[in-house]
């Protein structure tokens, strides 16, 4: 893997966060940040300046020659630097001040111009941005046998925790490697399948643990299971323009993640009652869930509201006042303001006790394709300008020809943050694998607010 100044090759590397996809299956984006512990910028919040490092890294592997610009709490250019053979920036910076990485990828259709940008950092941030994760070390090639068709079914996905597979054959087996991270605290590996109909409802599972046996391991599944172990949601108190929820539950197994089912439904009298349920046979250990609710103004779909949580239990019921979610976002909109990227929002409601924001945008000029992630402290205002890109960076300039897709605006709060000095190190995770990565394994409560094109949807 290459990845330099302005330029990058994309083997090895994903490119577009994973819930903000814009339609390129060849290049996608995904990243773990991973900084200080919670908590360890305390102690330097009341500082006036001093030092904050930048780490760049690549598959696990620090990344040197990535251009990095520093600019004061005014928004000027401070210092434009690249990152040395340990993938470091560093600058000695007054507290508000902000940190962008730039990264240019050439190929296909068009040129990508990516940013990262995190505002209002403060001396003492040890910032670490990953393009991709270390690869685990492959354990063995598995071969899974499904136990045939069930009634219904028109599709099939096989689950080893962090690795999956869907195919439409359930007569023809299943080869895939198994990284280390799939193994359970146990080291066997644990194997779900699940069959789909139509409407891609689960219409039959079925669950093995296996010991590896070395380098090739066969599971071959008995029979296809239909009994759930009871799971249901009750949501109580939707706001007046709620159309809608959706609920994608996800299970530890003996401490590895897995997607179990996905269900939705409607309000009627205030109240949404949404059927799930676990794997049978007690294999579950604990449920991690996503609670998607619909808003709309008018005919205009317009803003989601989100509740993610995780349980280190497999309660038969789970309940969520919804007067509890965070004020709306009723739209979104991107801008060129004299060469800078400004993002608007309309919040219906304040936000400033929320952990921080996210916002996402896209703008085409010319041949070139433009993506800008930013992070944001709660208390962001609406038009949000964007600090300045010096000259030698110019093509990363929104310029008068630029024309944008709706951008995307996230506020996040979580009750295992303490405010905007933890949502800088851990905050982009939401963006992971299967975004409830973020929950600590304890259990957790995250509430997030999004306005303007819905993340993985078209912008």
């Amino acid at each position: 893997m290459t990845l330099r100044a302005r330029a990058l090759t994309t083997g090895g590397l994903a490119l577009v966060l994973a819930l903000a996809a814009c339609g390129d299956d060849e290049q996608t984006f995904t990243d773990a940040p991973a900084g200080d512990a919670p908590g360890a910028d305390a102690a330097v919040d009341a500082a006036t300046t001093g030092n904050v490092t930048l780490t760049v890294r690549g598959d696990g592997a620090p990344v040197a020659g990535v251009d990095v610009v520093w600019n004061d709490p005014a928004g000027a250019v401070q210092t434009h630097e690249t990152t040395d053979q340990n993938g470091q920036a560093s600058e000695v910076i007054l507290t508000g001040s902000s940190v962008t990485i730039f990264v240019t990828i050439n190929g296909g259709i068009s040129t990508r111009y990516i940013t990262i940008t995190y505002l209002d950092i403060e001396p003492g941030d040890d910032l670490v941005w990953d393009f991709g994760r270390p690869s685990a070390a492959i354990v063995t090639t598995v071969t899974v046998t499904l136990p045939g068709a069930p009634s219904g079914a028109t599709s099939y996905r096989v689950d080893a925790g962090c690795v999956d597979t869907t195919v439409g054959d359930p007569g023809t087996p299943v080869t895939f490697e198994i990284p280390a991270t799939c193994l359970g605290s146990d080291q066997n590996l644990d194997v779900v399948a699940t069959a789909f109909d139509d409407n891609a409802l689960p219409v039959g599972y079925d669950h093995a643990r296996v010991a590896v046996t070395g380098a090739t391991t066969a599971v071959t599944l008995d029979a296809w299971q239909t009994t759930y172990q009871p799971l249901s949601f009750t949501l109580t108190n939707p706001p007046a323009d709620a159309t809608g929820v959706g609920v994608e539950t996800h299970f530890r197994i003996d401490g590895v993640g897995f997607r179990g089912p996905q269900g939705g439904g409607g309000f009627s009298g205030g109240t949404a009652t949404i059927a799930s349920g676990y794997w049978s046979g007690g294999i579950v250990d604990r449920l991690q869930y996503v609670i998607f609710i619909g808003r709309t103004s008018g005919s205009d779909p317009a803003g989601a509201s989100v509740i993610m949580a995780g349980r280190t239990d497999t309660p038969a019921t789970v309940s969520h006042d919804l007067t509890t979610l965070l004020p709306r976002i009723l739209d979104a909109s991107a801008a060129a303001a004299s060469g800078h990227l400004q993002v608007s929002w309309t919040p219906d409601g304040a936000l400033t006790a929320t952990d921080g924001a996210l916002l996402l945008s896209s703008w085409t000029e010319g041949s070139g394709l433009h993506e800008a992630y930013v992070m944001a402290p709660p208390g962001a205002t609406s038009p949000l300008t964007l600090p300045t890109i010096p000259a030698d960076l110019v093509a990363y300039r929104p310029g008068g020809a630029a024309s944008f897709m709706t951008p995307t605006v996230i506020f996040i709060e979580a009750d295992f943050m303490s405010g905007y000095a933890d949502f800088r190190e851990q905050g982009w995770r939401i963006f992971g694998d299967t975004g409830t990565e973020i929950l600590p394994a304890g259990g957790g409560l995250l509430r997030a607010t999004l306005g303007g094109q819905l993340p993985g949807q078209g912008r």
